[in-house]
């Protein structure tokens, strides 16, 4: 979590009470049509979450959202170099 915070990816935000991240928890599917700035509010509840509460990136429906983040970074990320 530090790198992502060294990369710039962290907001200060207060993760605890932004809504869309618990949707995002609970229906992962839904991280496919996340825009770039609502995967840095993502990215920032995980590193809040991870901080806050112990085995919350054991949790399989919690590794499934970072799994859908991530491929969802990947293709912002080829739609940007196109």
């Amino acid at each position: 979590m530090a790198l992502l915070s060294e990369e710039g990816w962290l907001l200060a935000l207060d993760w605890r009470s932004w809504p869309r991240g618990e949707e995002y928890l609970r229906r992962p599917e839904a991280i496919a049509e996340a825009d770039a700035e609502d995967l840095r509010r993502l990215l920032t509840l995980f590193a809040g979450r991870t901080e806050a509460e112990a085995g919350f990136l054991s949790v399989p429906a919690t590794r499934h959202a970072v799994a859908a983040a991530l491929r969802r970074l990947r293709e912002l990320e080829l739609d940007a170099g196109r």
